[in-house]
């Protein structure tokens, strides 16, 4: 395989360039219409980054998921239905490998690791990043990578309005408003979701009869989510200071898969706030090309999540889990001619709170029960980032950092307990130099990034479930090679990538029936990611992605020796034909095709062993635009509806939803 892709590497190269030499003669003026580019301006060196802007996501009627999902090396797997849970995987990686920033802010959780992607409705994003194996800013280098969300910034005095109507009783609005008074550049946001999801769903044993399968709408599925959001930007001639905040609350239903009783009635109910507070202070040296700032950053998160476990009359447990983080940072940008040091510290502290009441009782903490907790994870990050743009035809870009964690953990309501601590220290880097030449521009990505435990990881009891105080950090070295040239007709990306996984953390059960985590396994890692865009016409273009991953696993565990990693598509095949009728319809037709995926370390549930894992979907989009104006149809699934989803189950079925924008107002 590794020589496969090595071979398939160069023989693109070679191909393309004949091909582009051909269509670099062609004297046409070809129309840019690419939706999704390539991240290549000022100071960022890397080739590992792809930029969504926000023309692209006002476009279109899909998901957040949806957009990601047609990056280069980008997977989404999604739970069906809105509201569910979202796994997001780049180059491999499991999604607590990779980080999620919103404006700069690192929203993952100490407790579990992971994030909400749809967070931030697509109403109230600028722009999206998406970095392979490195930081876009400061902090630990991820092993996957990372994807930074930018929140509006308003631009003078206008409203805007858009709504959106889709299967399933899916209904969103967004209401969206900017106000230019003095200094101050104010922008607020109102959304709106809600959906029935109540799509048709094989039933293994329908609740009338047991012994039945049976096709029927899905109960007690259901999903609403509002939210506020509001943001200040003012500056004077040497200060910039902006103040964002977020208010959001969402209810989830949990239907019975099994039976689809028309008694459950569990929910998922989740409140959160965000604050984010930026300032930057400017001083310009001429006399010696100098230019320093000083950053501050800082953000309050919270969250409050209740699940009801109703699955019939008689039973009522609610389980609540309290979630609060604060984080600040301190960062002194210093610019000396085309030389540019960002030295930073910064603090994150995490605190989660559970209480639990089963049968209107605190529940026993034993091996059967969980145990109501109060954790709590400090980390510091120290280091810094240079960029060297230079004036020559080579650029570095290097980023060093220390991470020092502190945990501990208290069971709750129980006596005689006594309080768990872990604590360690890593150092992160990653090291970026890239070479333009006449339309061609190479580089060579090198990264050491890492993988604290979460605190469910550490400390974690689910009853027979255990945490693991003495984890270690997963550790990976990680290495891309990338080439991207462009002419008049052609743009083309190739990347070669390798990734070695030290003391990865996964879940073991003994003899006994006990479950806990462990470092027992590594992992070896190579891929082959390739994009290539053509202008066939000034009106046509096709984008064809072709990412193609070879792993192995090594455990001293026999049944996950040699294995492949789980929970990845090891060949994803993407083909986008986008068409221009004039200035005013636009459409675009995707197909998406995923293969080679396991869902269990063992290797055991496949597609190579019967299970329907391959995926295999074709989205069609049609957008209309005039002036102030401007509608898309989105058609999703069109052909496949028996492919399983994240939690092994068939995914939900065809689907079309509306959009419709009125830009100004």
């Amino acid at each position: 395989m590794k020589q496969f892709l090595f071979t398939a590497y160069f023989f693109l190269i070679t191909a393309t360039q004949a091909f582009a030499d051909v269509g670099e003669k062609s004297d046409q003026t070809v129309e840019k219409i690419e939706r999704i580019e390539v991240l290549n301006s000022g100071e960022d060196t890397s080739l590992n980054t792809y930029l969504i802007d926000q023309q692209a996501l006002l476009e279109t009627a899909n998901s957040l998921s949806s957009v990601l999902a047609s990056l280069p090396s980008v997977q989404i797997r999604q739970v069906a239905g809105l509201g569910n849970p979202i796994a997001i995987s780049i180059r491999g990686s499991t999604s607590q490998q990779v980080n999620l920033r919103i404006d700069g802010q690192l929203i993952n959780t100490g407790q579990f690791g992971g994030f909400d992607l749809d967070q931030i409705p697509l109403a109230l994003i600028e722009s999206i990043e998406v970095s392979q194996y490195q930081s876009t800013s400061t902090g630990v280098t991820p092993i996957g990578g990372e994807i930074r969300i930018n929140t509006i910034k308003g631009d003078g005095s206008n409203a805007s309005l858009s709504a959106t109507l889709g299967s399933w009783q899916t209904q969103e609005i967004n209401l969206k408003g900017n106000l230019l008074y003095k200094q101050h550049q104010l922008s607020m946001s109102v959304n709106h979701q809600q959906t029935d999801n109540d799509y048709e769903y094989l039933v293994p044993q329908s609740f009338n009869n047991s012994q039945e399968s049976i096709t029927e709408p899905l109960r007690n599925n259901h999903f609403r989510k509002t939210t506020y959001f509001l943001s200040d930007e003012f500056s004077s001639s040497n200060t910039t200071t902006s103040i964002n905040a977020q208010y959001n609350e969402q209810l989830k239903a949990i239907p019975n898969y099994q039976n689809n009783s028309p008694e459950m009635a569990s929910t998922l109910e989740n409140t959160n706030y965000r604050v984010g507070f930026e300032h930057a202070t400017i001083q310009p040296f001429d006399l010696w090309q100098l230019d320093y700032a000083v950053n501050l950053e800082a953000y309050w998160f919270n969250q409050q999540e209740t699940y009801t476990d109703r699955p019939k009359a008689s039973k009522n447990d609610i389980y609540q889990y309290d979630t609060d983080q604060f984080y600040v940072q301190f960062s002194a940008p210093t610019k000396f001619n085309t030389l540019k040091v960002t030295p930073y510290i910064n603090i994150n502290n995490q605190t989660f709170v559970s209480d639990s009441w089963v049968n209107q009782q605190r529940p026993a903490c034993n091996n059967f029960q969980s145990c109501d907790v109060e954790a709590t994870q400090r980390l510091m990050n120290l280091g810094s980032r240079l960029n060297w743009p230079g004036k020559s035809a080579i650029q570095y870009s290097l980023l060093w950092n220390f991470l020092n964690a502190k945990n501990t953990n208290d069971a709750r309501y129980q006596p005689d307990t006594k309080s768990l601590n872990s604590s360690y220290s890593h150092h992160s880097a990653e090291f970026d130099v890239s070479y333009r030449f006449n339309h061609h521009r190479i580089s060579a990505h090198i990264a050491k990034g890492i993988r604290t435990p979460t605190l469910s990881e550490l400390f974690g009891d689910r009853g027979s479930f255990k945490g693991n105080e003495d984890l270690k950090a997963e550790l990976a070295n990680s290495i891309s090679l990338n080439w991207l040239a462009r002419w008049q007709n052609i743009n083309i990306q190739n990347t070669l990538y390798a990734q070695q996984i030290d003391n990865s953390i996964v879940a073991i059960f003994n003899s006994s029936g006990i479950g806990s985590y462990t470092n027992v396994a590594s992992s070896t890692l190579f891929g082959l990611s390739t994009q290539l865009d053509i202008a066939v016409t000034p009106n046509f273009k096709l984008i064809a992605t072709i990412d193609l991953i070879d792993s192995n696993t090594q455990s001293d565990i026999h049944v996950f020796d040699n294995k492949k990693l789980p929970g990845i598509y090891h060949q994803q095949y993407q083909v986008q034909a986008q068409y221009s009728f004039n200035q005013t319809w636009y459409l675009s037709l995707q197909t998406r095709i995923e293969n080679d995926l396991y869902f269990d370390r063992a290797n055991k549930v496949s597609s190579h062993s019967g299970f329907p894992t391959d995926n295999n979907t074709t989205q069609l989009q049609l957008s209309w635009h005039h002036a102030k104006y401007s509608a898309s149809l989105a058609i999703n699934n069109i052909f496949n509806q028996s492919y399983y989803d994240l939690a092994n189950r068939p995914a939900a079925g065809r689907n079309i939803n509306f959009k419709f924008t009125l830009k100004e107002f």
